[in-house]
Parts: C-alpha cells; structure tokens; sequence
C-alpha cells in the first residue's frame, strides 16, 4: 500500500506541566499530527507525540519536510483492513518512520 504526508499540524497552545502543585507550571507546547492519505483515498492522523506524567515526548525532529514526504510517497506499507485503521495515536508506527528515513539518507549519504 502506498501514502501520502499531505499535513503536518503543530501549533503551539499553552499547556500544564508537571504532575503536582510544587512543580506544577504551564508554558507553550506543540503537539504534532501527521495526516497521511492512502491509495484508496482514506485519510487518517498520527500523533506525533505523548504525554506521561506531566512531561511531553515528541518524535524526532525531520530535518527536510519535502524529502520526508517523497520517502513516504515511494515507500511501500502493509496492507490493512479497512476496519483496522487504529494508527491514531500510534506514536511508535510514526517514529518508526522517521527512524527508517533517516537509515535511507544515511545510506544516499554513504553512496556519495
């Protein structure tokens, strides 16, 4: 199966840190979401992060947003049923991603 990044949503909003009142504070964080579409025109969102207790943990930084894209328009994915789209909220499945396309530029890299 093949697809498509067509959004990338990550606006800073004020949010609360920590988990008790003496560490308790609230800054600006951004929580990333990656829209992917499918061959067959589905869409669907990732999360590109999690909390856990109070701490905000995001996916690694994607250094080139155009070169991402085409890695993920020329990659090919396991096929899933149609009752099975459960990638929300798969923080693992994106990072995953990012972890692949960065093995791809530093084998383009090691080519040169």
């Amino acid at each position: 199966m093949k697809l498509k990044l067509i959004d990338i949503q990550q606006e800073p909003h004020k949010v609360e840190l920590g988990t008790c009142e003496r560490c308790m504070s609230t800054d600006y964080m951004a929580e990333p979401v990656f829209t992917f579409k499918s061959e067959s025109g589905r869409q669907f969102d990732v999360d590109g992060y999690f909390w856990n207790w109070g701490d905000l943990f995001t996916v690694g930084m994607i250094d080139n947003i155009i070169d991402f894209a085409d890695f993920v328009r020329r990659a090919e994915f396991d096929e899933i049923p149609e009752e099975q789209w459960t990638f929300n909220d798969d923080y693992n499945w994106l990072d995953n991603l990012i972890t692949s396309y960065y093995s791809y530029k530093e084998g383009l890299e090691g080519d040169n």
